[in-house]
């Protein structure tokens, strides 16, 4: 999954699309009244999402 693609899913989940905040490697989020903070790169394997020390690629963090 691209980044763009990711962006997309994650303003769609968002309790207020404009708070999303995509900037230097990092998300921050809420979604369902949970602040979601996690970092993101890039692989390989596309976007890869670091949340609680687990790295999963995004279309695994997105699913989960």
């Amino acid at each position: 999954m691209d980044f763009d693609v990711f962006k997309r899913i994650v303003t769609a989940f968002s309790d207020d699309p404009e708070d999303i905040d995509l900037k230097h490697g990092k998300l921050l989020v809420q979604v369902r009244d949970e602040v979601i903070e996690a970092a993101l790169s890039q692989s390989s394997r596309g976007v890869m999402v670091t949340e609680n020390g687990d790295r999963l690629t995004a279309r695994s963090w997105v699913v989960r």
